[in-house]
């Protein structure tokens, strides 16, 4: 039965940790430190505010996201059918998010301000 118990436990756990990070890097770039989403400039932003919330909402919805598709996979068991609608599920959801979170990034690179002390126009992160 224990054994039985840690092999059912054993994805769910992995899959529940490893969205742990996410959560943190979410808070970090809602708390306005966009750095950690591809070097963005938040002093080139004209509203850094909204872009910080709506990059924080998307990425916390990632690690919920993994949070859901982690009961499931426990639920599903050893079953073939669920574990695979869950799967797919799972699927659809994080890389339907991470899109979503691409493009809400390019966007806020779209509307960048020009650079005010003359420097180059880049990427914030001494990149072109």
């Amino acid at each position: 039965m224990a054994a039985t118990l840690a092999q059912d436990l054993l994805v769910p756990l992995v899959l529940f940790a490893s969205s742990l990070p996410m959560f943190a890097i979410a808070w970090r770039v809602g708390q306005g430190d966009l750095r950690w989403l591809n070097g963005l400039d938040a002093a080139r932003l004209p509203d850094p505010a909204a872009v910080a919330r709506r990059l924080g909402w998307l990425l916390a919805s990632v690690g919920f996201a993994l949070w859901l598709g982690a009961l499931g996979l426990y639920w599903a068991g050893d079953r073939q059918g669920p574990l695979a609608v869950v799967t797919v599920l799972l699927l659809v959801a994080v890389n339907g998010l991470g899109l979503a979170l691409f493009i809400a990034a390019r966007r806020a690179r779209r509307d960048y301000l020009p650079p005010r002390d003359g420097r180059a126009a880049g990427g914030g992160n001494g990149r072109p």
